[in-house]
């Protein structure tokens, strides 16, 4: 048997990204998912790209960890 458990963290946006977000009609519940489920790729500066195949689409977040919060810095469909 597999024990699966995902640390919790809060998410904040930066404004760029809660723009985006909005623009491209993505919705929060699936960002917390890519983070939780995504294939996440290590950036410059300390990002993290992660993406997430879901309902036919590929998202694509770009974030920033830091010890309290995880901060949403874009997203988009490829």
């Amino acid at each position: 048997n597999k024990v699966i458990f995902f640390v919790i963290m809060k998410i904040r946006y930066s404004k760029h990204g809660l723009e985006r977000l909005i623009q491209r009609n993505i919705p929060k519940e699936l960002i917390e998912e890519a983070i939780k489920l995504g294939h996440k790729t290590e950036l410059e500066l300390g990002k993290i790209k992660v993406r997430l195949r879901k309902r036919n689409k590929t998202l694509l977040v770009i974030y920033l960890p830091s010890v309290k919060f995880i901060k949403i810095i874009t997203a988009y469909y490829l």
